[in-house]
């Protein structure tokens, strides 16, 4: 019988131990599992053969093939949920500071101590069939849209380690959260809040390298995290010169999307802060009934933006929500 993807989840556990260089990843344990809610989800096994073409007389390219390396890449999105995202966000950005409180509160900026790797996570993906796991996930992006009619979203990558399958149960529950309307979003321009803006973007990668060395076994030596962008795109309504100017003049401000519902202990929040962007395309659109400009932009790095770990980020990412613990990193 054909397997019916709406029974697909994917789960994500911060790893107790973070993976070092030629380590074994050890999958995280099932206590620290949650449920990343999900509508796409793409896993994929890499292994990279290695052909056989030496020349024995025959008119044919190909005598056998052997397994070389091994790693994975998961790809998933989905709607945003104010609790689980934290995950997603910690694993690109690596620096993370949890302030208990009612709500807590949970900021994520560039890591700059150490080597500057964040922290690694299992990734078990139920396909219908069975569980398989992708321990020593290391996340390289996490694409955050919006759209003034619709729910908040994302879409991420990460890298790890060869699946296995897992034959025990995860006992952790889904998000008792609903998705984040955009609707609910206040946008900040130059510290001033504006009410044009009509769907976005914000974009933070990092490359993804996985190093293998010989050593003996097909897995990674490790997956290295580089270094971190920001960026992403603003379609306004055109009312005025302002925008377009902070285009012309190199003008570089401020931009912060906050994305709250509730008040006091229940308050659930998402915020998104660049204290430098600079604008770096900005087209007038006349494609609607009405004017628009389309706005380019880059995250410009400062230390206002850093976290524990000092130096600069050009992002810092704020949650607020009930996780009464360092939960993501």
């Amino acid at each position: 019988m054909a397997l019916p993807r709406y029974r697909s989840f994917l789960a994500v556990g911060k790893e107790t131990t973070a993976l070092t260089p030629g380590g074994s990843p050890t999958a995280a344990l099932p206590a620290n599992f949650k449920y990343l809610p999900v509508n796409s989800l793409d896993t994929f096994d890499d292994i990279k053969y290695l052909d056989d073409l030496n020349w024995r007389g025959s008119m044919v390219n190909e005598y056998g093939a052997v397994q070389g390396n091994i790693h994975s890449q998961i790809n998933f999105g989905g709607d945003l949920y104010p609790d689980t995202i934290g995950f997603v966000y910690a694993g690109v950005l690596g620096d993370y500071v949890y302030t208990a409180g009612t709500p807590s509160q949970h900021a994520m900026s560039v890591k700059n101590s150490g080597t500057g790797q964040a922290t690694s996570y299992t990734l078990t993906d139920y396909n219908g069939y069975n569980q398989r796991q992708y321990a020593g996930c290391m996340f390289g992006s996490v694409d955050t849209k919006f759209n003034a009619e619709g729910l908040l979203e994302y879409t991420a990558t990460a890298q790890g380690f060869q699946s296995s399958v897992n034959a025990t149960a995860l006992t952790t529950g889904f998000s008792a959260l609903t998705p984040v309307p955009v609707w609910t979003g206040v946008t900040t321009i130059g510290g001033s809040v504006t009410p044009k803006l009509a769907e976005g973007n914000v974009n933070i990668t990092r490359s993804l390298t996985p190093i293998f060395t010989v050593d003996g076994s097909q897995s990674p030596y490790q997956i290295f995290q580089g270094a971190v962008s920001a960026e992403g795109s603003l379609k306004l309504i055109f009312e005025d010169d302002t925008d377009y100017t902070r285009y012309l003049t190199n003008t570089q401000p401020s931009l912060d999307f906050t994305f709250s519902t509730g008040t006091g202990a229940s308050q659930l929040s998402v915020q998104l802060h660049l204290s430098k962007a600079a604008f770096t395309v900005a087209k007038v659109d006349r494609s609607k009934d009405f004017v628009e400009l389309d706005v380019t932009y880059k995250g410009i790095a400062t230390t206002g933006d850093g976290g524990s770990s000092g130096g600069y980020s050009p992002i810092k990412v704020t949650i607020l929500n009930a996780t009464a613990s360092a939960a993501y990193a």
